[in-house]
């Protein structure tokens, strides 16, 4: 039971602990976010005679992934046959034995590579550095597409990439990277925190603050937002954000969200596609019930 008290009372208790005027500018305002967030360009649609840029499949593997990988591995083998002739390159964990990854050499070369998790860092955020900097060290190719073991699955042979996705829109570059669409990034004032922290990075500092409005209620900010389980990105751009970094790795705990912050304070193109009308499944499923899809897909 609620203890009875008077009216009078509840408004001027009320009053006392409400300011009368709120400043609410920039907190709710999403004409204010869209001004400052960056316009979608449609995707073009992919054709039967579009062909891959040259590029690099980039994989991390750890002792939790390594079996799913085995099975979404066969998947991408049977549906997206150009990827049987690229170049691999795996960043895997030193506790996982590397005769476990032999089957991903059996079709093409693959560079296998060991990372050494700090025990005393942010290993989610070491490992997403980590990656970054593979890539810069052993892709050779101008892209490289990082396929997520546990979460890409090709359901059916499809029409899966457009070669203009590639090529710059316009008078510009082209973009820097092609992602699957996302609507949020967590938590709500990450934006706030990655320009505090860009204010201080030479080569990012030079840019404006994205200065993006968000609502201090929620746990996320809706933005033109990327993930990373299917992601074309250009070597050379991931080069430059890696060179952000510190030894302390991501300043924020998503790469997808890290990735799509330097894009946009950098005001450089980008790509956002609905992988999944194009055959793809985003798997957020236990390993045995992905291996149960798979087995479906092969057989």
């Amino acid at each position: 039971m609620f203890p009875y008290v008077p009216y009078e009372q509840a408004i001027e208790t009320a009053r006392s602990i409400i300011p009368r005027e709120i400043n609410t500018a920039g907190m709710y305002d999403a004409s204010a976010a869209a001004r400052s967030q960056p316009s979608a360009r449609p995707a073009p649609v992919p054709k039967q005679a579009d062909t891959l840029p040259s590029l690099t499949l980039l994989l991390s593997v750890d002792e939790t992934s390594v079996d799913v990988l085995r099975n979404t591995w066969r998947t991408w083998m049977l549906h997206r046959r150009q990827l049987r002739d690229v170049p691999i390159v795996a960043i895997y964990d030193d506790s996982l034995d590397p005769e476990s990854l032999a089957f991903l050499t059996a079709h093409q070369p693959a560079t296998l590579v060991p990372w050494y998790a700090n025990p005393n860092d942010d290993c989610d955020r070491q490992w997403s550095a980590g990656m970054l900097r593979v890539a810069a060290e052993h892709v050779t190719t101008p892209w490289y597409l990082r396929l997520e073991p546990p979460e890409a699955i090709a359901l059916r042979k499809s029409l899966w990439f457009s070669q203009e996705w590639f090529e710059p829109a316009g008078d510009g570059p082209p973009p820097v990277y092609v992602a699957p669409r996302w609507g949020y990034s967590k938590p709500a004032d990450v934006f706030r925190q990655l320009d505090d922290w860009g204010d201080e990075v030479p080569g990012l500092k030079e840019f404006p603050r994205l200065n993006w409005s968000f609502d201090p209620k929620s746990d996320r900010i809706q933005h033109p937002a990327i993930s990373t389980w299917c992601w074309f990105v250009r070597t050379d751009w991931s080069r430059e954000i890696l060179g952000y970094l510190g030894d302390d790795g991501l300043p924020c705990e998503s790469l997808a969200t890290y990735a799509a912050y330097c894009a946009a304070r950098r005001e450089d193109p980008t790509l956002r596609v609905n992988m999944k009308a194009l055959g793809w499944d985003h798997s957020f499923a236990t390993q045995d019930k992905i291996a149960r899809t798979c087995e479906l897909i092969l057989h």
